[in-house]
């Protein structure tokens, strides 16, 4: 029997829980604080895509658009 590696998300509908890690999820998404919108099917994540810039701080953010506007 193999252990089977499971990563804690916090989804805004049902809250923390403990997801089965796959080969299919992308690496970003093991990183904490990664967000990200998914789908949900018998405790399994599928669909799993960034939030576009979520990583970006509120600097980064500002001299984009600054740079935007120039």
């Amino acid at each position: 029997m193999t252990n089977q590696m499971v990563c804690k998300v916090f989804l805004a509908e049902l809250g923390e829980l403990e997801i089965k890690l796959s080969d299919s999820m992308p690496g970003w998404f093991l990183r904490e604080k990664a967000e990200f919108s998914a789908k949900l099917c018998n405790g399994n994540l599928f669909d799993i895509k960034p939030l576009l810039f979520s990583d970006l701080d509120d600097d980064d953010i500002y001299n984009m658009l600054k740079a935007d506007m120039i």
